[in-house]
């Protein structure tokens, strides 16, 4: 499924549904908002969501006191275009955010209350404690905490015992950490990601985008038009300048099963031994990382891996267009028609997706990636 490449847009009917429970099992569908905004992100941190309704238009039995009463509240924001304005469920929509809300403010001048909030990441970053996990690997671990929250598990196996081996077992410690922080540090080890969307947690390698690029047309001004005409309302770039030098990345690890330490160069390896504390090339950054129990093979691959991350901040974009349920995390934004080294594909940062009354259903992205044309030194 593609993105609507057309300037001139085309007719639609934007719609959303907003659900509230007390509990996840209690979401039930709630009129009398006015706006809303989901902003999904790639930066490994919590989802976030705001509502805001119109005391006046809360349905029959749905008083002010059962939104402003300090007790759990989740949120679920369901958005799209539909076919039939008149009639449509959530089947006709897609889910952006299942979370829970944070705060509550209430403005009496205008008789509103907006809710905000973030996704079921927050259920294991809130608390801070000490774990102790003896011969677990990390998929262990996140399926374990998967089932302590109520989630949804979808995570890829792996085989590694955790942390060092301590009287004829494997301990890892964590002190004083959140749940969410521990996954994130499993997840760096493993090179995985970990997310939480709806109800899901995810813990496995980076996901592939769909086949099919999200296009953001630009036709600048020429002789016969003077202005530019775009599928977009507003768009901008930069680069930094500093990731342009060149990057440099030295993974070190201490293997105890073979008792040797090793380390691993990307893109460039030195030609004679050197210490890879001081070692410098050139005007390149230079990104070390110390990553226990790794192999000279698993040291290679990670350096190039976490090149690979560190680089697609080189380049970045952000766009104000029409919504859409298209575009996601995982797509491909593919800029043409500038004229410029920034006609290239893009990587979404954040999305960030608004329904109201007033200009009706948006959204705005900002995206990332490496230059095409880099080069990095010798």
């Amino acid at each position: 499924m593609t993105n609507n490449q057309d300037p001139s847009g085309t007719v639609q009917y934007p719609r959303g549904i907003v659900m509230i429970g007390n509990s996840l099992a209690s979401l039930a569908p709630v009129s009398g908002w006015t706006r809303c905004e989901v902003n999904n992100n790639n930066l490994s941190a919590a989802d976030t969501f705001q509502v805001t309704f119109s005391l006046s238009n809360l349905p029959a039995g749905f008083n002010q006191s059962q939104l402003i009463t300090p007790q759990a509240l989740y949120v679920s924001v369901w958005l799209g275009a539909v076919q039939n304005p008149e009639s449509f469920g959530t089947s006709d929509l897609r889910c952006f955010i299942v979370g829970r809300t944070d705060n509550v403010e209430f403005d009496p001048a205008v008789a509103e209350i907006t809710l905000s909030g973030r996704d079921l990441t927050c259920l294991l970053s809130d608390v801070k404690s000490t774990r102790n996990f003896v011969n677990q690997t990390s998929s262990a671990v996140a399926l374990s905490l998967a089932k302590k929250y109520g989630l949804k598990p979808e995570v890829t196996a792996t085989d590694v015992p955790l942390g060092s081996f301590q009287k004829l077992e494997y301990r890892l410690i964590t002190e004083q950490r959140t749940d969410w922080d521990t996954l994130q540090y499993l997840a760096q080890l493993e090179d995985f990601v970990c997310w939480v969307r709806g109800t899901t947690l995810y813990f496995g390698p980076r996901l592939s985008g769909p086949p099919t690029p999200w296009k953001i047309q630009w036709s600048p001004p020429n002789s016969s038009r003077g202005n530019a005409i775009s599928n977009v309302q507003r768009l901008e770039f930069c680069r930094s300048l500093n990731v342009s030098r060149g990057v440099e990345v030295i993974v070190m690890s201490w293997n105890p099963n073979q008792q040797k330490s090793f380390t691993g160069y990307f893109p460039l390896a030195p030609e004679k031994d050197v210490d890879p504390n001081t070692v410098s090339f050139g005007d390149a950054l230079v990104y070390r990382y110390s990553i226990h129990g790794l192999t000279q093979e698993q040291c290679n691959l990670r350096a190039e891996s976490l090149h690979k991350q560190i680089i697609q901040h080189e380049v970045g974009l952000q766009a104000e267009m029409p919504g859409d349920v298209v575009l996601d995390m995982d797509s491909v934004l593919n800029v043409v028609g500038t004229g410029t080294a920034y006609d290239q594909a893009y990587f979404p940062d954040s999305i960030t997706r608004r329904l109201d009354f007033d200009d009706g259903f948006t959204m705005s992205v900002r995206g990332k990636n490496s230059a095409m044309e880099v080069q990095v030194a010798r």
